[in-house]
């Protein structure tokens, strides 16, 4: 704590003298009248000094995600309380933001006044960024009502001194943090269904409800309709999780695997919360459960497919992290065979992927000639104005040009665009090109 006396009074303490000296030098009681007009001045900023604030001043800090997900936005609030019997006239505040979390929105800082009893609130967001990063201490200056004086001191923030962000095996984004998405499919085969399929010759058992009386009345012909089946749709979320992917627009901003991250967990969670059945494959990286490589979780609903994917998207955090064990590869070799293998031709492929480069293109030409419906969900980390991230803008909307051309739905985020709308427009061709 440091307390500081501003000289900004000496002008009028000079004036003072200069003028009471010529007064008494010519004998002239208006000057020395005048000169009694600084003196006011000098005696009102001697009569009002910065007072410490430690005592009378609190601070509490609160998130709106105490846990979130890397490349999450966390808005923080900051509420200061005047519990002294006077007021704060000028209140200076910097709050102690982690070094590796970049600002998003707003600031960290503000100046404010604060009544006796009354409070102030300063709120910024963060984006988080995988690990443990803690808050420093609140930088408080007040100031004196004559602003000739200040008092600086450092609060302790009461509430959250430290924001976590991982990816939680026990735990998965519900309630509004869910997207909502698809449903069901339709089959190539006749059962159970609303639409009509075919009509077949009946078979004991078959359902009373399905027989074509109308065929039975004029032909005398007992006959059995088969509806289009419907099935719950299998989707497989795919990342490309290679360790090229692992830029930012920033030194202090998320990569483009964290953002990538984020999104494969987002819509997941939204499939899972519909009772989907969802899996999850990742380029470049083995499966910390079963050694696979590419990682590979097959589709389903429960909680060992939640528990699975979840440790597989913690492990492409953990690669992308500064100084992580973990490693993820730069060359793709012969993932997409392996999965071709393993993914069923009727799922549907989103694929997570900034398109840094031509691969995602050859990923999902080759599943486009499977069969499959593929969206692209592309994190944008190129828009910058270095002449480097300038020619990478060029070369990824190229790229994203010929997904395009390939019939893939491609959704190009810009990561100022909540992710809620992002990912309902992968999951809506209509909005997609709106």
């Amino acid at each position: 704590m440091t307390f500081h006396r501003v000289p900004r009074w000496r002008t009028a303490l000079g004036t003072t003298l200069a003028l009471a000296g010529i007064a008494l030098w010519l004998t002239t009681p208006e000057l020395l009248v005048a000169a009694m007009v600084p003196v006011a001045y000098v005696a009102y900023s001697a009569a009002t000094s910065a007072v410490p604030v430690d005592d009378v001043l609190t601070v509490e800090r609160t998130v709106d995600r105490e846990r979130p997900f890397p490349g999450e936005r966390v808005s923080v609030t900051l509420t200061l309380t005047n519990t002294g019997s006077t007021p704060l006239p000028d209140v200076r505040v910097v709050d102690g933001v982690p070094e590796d979390l970049p600002v998003a929105d707003d600031s960290p800082r503000a100046s404010t006044a604060i009544r006796a009893g009354g409070s102030a609130t300063v709120e910024y967001a963060v984006t988080a960024r995988r690990g443990d990063h803690e808050f420093g201490s609140v930088r408080v200056r007040t100031r004196s009502m004559s602003a000739s004086s200040c008092y600086t001191t450092d609060l302790t923030a009461s509430g959250i001194d430290e924001l976590t962000s991982t990816i939680p095996v026990d735990e998965w984004p519900l309630g509004e943090r869910t997207i909502r998405l698809t449903g069901q499919v339709p089959t190539d085969s006749g059962g159970d269904g609303l639409e009509f399929h075919t009509t077949r010759s009946y078979q004991p058992g078959d359902p009373i409800g399905r027989i074509n009386w109308r065929r039975y009345a004029k032909e005398g012909e007992l006959t059995t309709i088969d509806y289009r089946e419907n099935e719950a749709s299998k989707t497989v979320v795919l990342v490309d999780a290679r360790s090229g992917n692992h830029v930012a627009r920033a030194a202090d901003e998320p990569t483009a695997t964290e953002l990538s991250v984020y999104a494969a967990a987002r819509a997941l969670g939204g499939l899972l919360s519909t009772r989907q059945h969802v899996g999850l494959a990742a380029i470049g990286i083995d499966d910390p459960t079963t050694g696979i490589d590419p990682a590979w979780v097959p589709p389903g609903t429960g909680a060992e497919t939640r528990s699975r994917a979840l440790s597989v998207l913690d492990r492409i955090a953990a690669a992308a992290a500064p100084g992580s064990d973990v490693t993820s590869r730069a060359n793709a070799g012969d993932d997409c065979r392996r999965l071709e293998a393993s993914i069923d031709s009727n799922a549907q492929l989103l694929v997570v992927s900034p398109v840094l480069d031509r691969y995602p293109q050859r990923l999902v030409e080759r599943f486009r000639a499977r069969g499959h419906d593929v969206t692209v969900f592309a994190p944008n980390v190129t828009d910058g104005e270095t002449p480097g991230q300038t020619i990478a803008a060029l070369e990824r909307t190229g790229a994203i040009r010929e997904l395009r051309e390939t019939g893939a739905t491609v959704v190009d985020w810009d990561v100022a665009v909540p992710i809620e709308l992002a990912l309902n427009r992968a999951f809506d061709p209509a909005l997609a090109t709106a």
